[in-house]
């Protein structure tokens, strides 16, 4: 919903408080990914994005999504990935 409305601060808080009160869920994976992506193209921190998808894939490396989350990692660690 917050996405939606364009509240992105918002977006992070609720995303940020599954990640850190439900870190053994299921969907902390998706909330990772989620905000990584919310720093790296709406919130202009792609430091804080790198570190997320860093945790993503070293923490959650059996998710579906640690894949794609390297590759973001790399790229915009400035690799040149393919």
């Amino acid at each position: 919903v917050f996405l939606k409305r364009r509240e992105y601060e918002r977006a992070a808080q609720a995303y940020q408080t599954i990640i850190d009160d439900y870190s053994e869920g299921i969907r902390v994976d998706n909330s990772l990914y989620a905000l990584a992506d919310l720093y790296e193209n709406y919130l202009d921190d792609p430091q804080r994005a790198m570190d997320l998808y860093e945790t993503l894939f070293i923490d959650y490396s059996s998710s579906i999504l640690a894949v794609e989350g390297r590759q973001n990692f790399r790229r915009l660690r400035g690799d040149d990935v393919q």
